[in-house]
């Protein structure tokens, strides 16, 4: 099964985003970093820098966490989750406020005193010249993996606002089976705020089918693009 996720809250569309970039590095340092493979977790890194680098990031990771605090009272209202979730979905949600609060103002701080990471960041070298670099893409294959954990374990925080809010994100709603005629399906949204839509999850069984969404005032369109690379023809 392959899900496609669209976020039509701006905040939510950061963080799935950062949580996107994160899980890229993830996989990156999961894998065999040869000296050539290094250079893209470097590139991955400080993709992840100038998200964080946002002055407004941190206010709106606050600002979700609180909101997943009463998504989650919602849920529980509703039994959807269990008293002993909810306290510890609670929990957590109120200690990693609390640590978010206590960070740099701008979330890329810590990992941009860093003379490698600083020096890419800022453009006063390339991968390519820097004998930072050099003395990175040379180190053993568990030294920068070793390295790459100490920089995101820096960033353990972010982590964890961005797990809990996007796990109540994705709690709130269940999927439903729909009937598509032609690639095009349409759901009214009267009665309902549009404004209160954060994600939208779309389920497939192919990776050949391409879903887009939008959002009008009364309507989700959800529309499927069937592709298929066949003898040079996409």
């Amino acid at each position: 099964m392959y899900i496609y996720e669209q976020a039509f809250k701006e905040s939510v569309r950061l963080i799935l985003m950062i949580e996107q970039q994160w899980q890229r590095i993830q996989e990156l340092i999961e894998t065999e970093i040869s000296p050539k493979s290094s250079e893209m977790v470097l590139n991955e890194l400080i993709r992840l820098l100038e998200m964080l680098d946002r002055s407004d990031i941190k206010v709106k990771l606050l600002q979700e966490l609180t909101g997943a605090q009463e998504r989650a009272a919602k849920l529980f209202e509703e039994d959807a989750i269990s008293e002993q979730d909810f306290d510890e979905f609670k929990h957590s949600c109120e200690s990693t406020a609390k640590k978010l609060a206590m960070a740099s103002r701008v979330l890329s701080k810590p990992l941009l005193e860093d003379p490698l990471l600083s020096a890419l960041f800022y453009k006063q070298t390339t991968i390519y010249t820097s004998f930072y670099c050099d003395t990175w893409r040379w180190q053993s294959e568990e030294e920068k993996k070793l390295q790459v954990s100490y920089w995101m374990d820096k960033l353990s925080s972010v982590d964890h606002a961005v797990r809990l809010i996007m796990w109540i994100v994705r709690a709130s709603g269940q999927f439903r089976s729909v009937n598509i005629v032609s690639g095009f399906y349409r759901d009214s949204m009267i009665g309902r705020d549009v404004l209160d839509v954060s994600l939208i999850r779309i389920n497939c069984e192919s990776p050949k089918v391409h879903p887009t969404v939008s959002i009008a005032k009364h309507w989700v369109a959800l529309t499927l693009y069937a592709s298929q690379w066949d003898d040079g023809v996409f």
